[in-house]
């Protein structure tokens, strides 16, 4: 049999936990943010940083308060950042439809006119959350994730995000 096939899930989170904290950098990032300017802080901090950089330890303040990060303001930076971040008012992304509060690429992305850059910066703030196990306000649709992982989408994927254009295209299939 194929050996991807026959570990588990949690066998794989496991050995990507353990490939990440194997290959962290002992150096420590600190990236000071306000509460105000969340967004734009975080996008001008991380996209300076170069990509070994992203290994190191990050350090989480905001601007004008006492703290030390122990864990618990990046944890709270991830998920008030994954929240503005992928909110659809900023257009990057927007819901599936429907009840499907799954995230999708926004075809109308292009209005903003920095929309490339801030793709690059959510895939840069989405590896960080997966390599220092953090975890995010929201998740995207089933094609979303096969695409990032260059596996082909299937009819059936369709159909987990728009019930209507997959049967549609069942008909003229």
């Amino acid at each position: 049999g194929n050996i991807e096939q026959a570990w588990s899930f949690e066998n794989k989170v496991a050995s990507f936990h353990y490939l990440c904290h194997s290959n962290l950098v002992t150096k420590n990032v600190k990236v000071v943010v306000s509460r105000s300017n969340l967004l734009v802080d975080s996008f001008e901090q991380i996209m300076r940083l170069k990509p070994h950089e992203l290994r190191c330890r990050l350090f989480i303040s905001f601007t004008g308060e006492e703290g030390l990060d122990y864990g618990g303001l990046s944890r709270e930076w991830f998920f008030k950042l994954s929240t503005e971040l992928l909110n659809p008012m900023y257009c990057l992304f927007e819901y599936a439809g429907g009840n499907n509060y799954a995230l999708q690429i926004n075809p109308a992305s292009s209005v903003n006119p920095e929309h490339l850059e801030y793709f690059r910066f959510v895939g840069r703030f989405i590896a960080l959350a997966l390599y220092h196990s953090r975890f995010i306000d929201n998740g995207f649709t089933l094609p979303f994730y096969k695409r990032m992982l260059n596996k082909n989408i299937t009819l059936a994927d369709i159909e987990t995000v728009d019930v209507e254009y997959y049967n549609s295209l069942k008909f003229i299939q």
